[in-house]
């Protein structure tokens, strides 16, 4: 049987990852896409201990993920992570037509972000 993830009643949490296998894993071993996946995760067991509710904002959330696990994220951890999610992807490059697609029944408006002569202005798309 495995060991329980240790968590320390101070400060910080100290947290035990395994394989499937049972070894044991290093955060520092994780790929950068899977950082940002466990720190999702993490975001999404807080909240849901939490009797607090309250938006979640995630920068460059897809940076790091290849599109299948991009795809995972969209389906199973944005959608129940918090009851308003704030997206703030790279422009072009983060997000294809299909995850537009599968985030568009999700969103309540999309918005671009402009820099206008060093000042950001907000304009709504349609």
């Amino acid at each position: 049987m495995r060991n329980p993830p240790t968590i320390n009643t101070g400060d910080s949490i100290s947290i035990e990852l395994f394989n499937l296998k049972g070894k044991r894993l290093s955060i520092e071993d994780l790929s950068m896409g899977e950082r940002q996946i466990l720190s999702l995760a993490m975001l999404k067991t807080l909240i849901s201990q939490s009797d607090i509710s309250f938006p979640l904002i995630v920068d460059s959330p897809f940076q790091k993920l290849d599109s299948q696990h991009s795809t995972a994220i969209i389906g199973k951890l944005l959608s129940e992570i918090s009851d308003q999610v704030i997206l703030l992807p790279i422009k072009g490059s983060e997000i294809n037509r299909s995850m537009f697609k599968q985030l568009e029944p999700m969103l309540s408006g999309t918005y671009e972000i402009v820099n206008n002569h060093g000042l950001s202005l907000i304009e709504k798309l349609e």
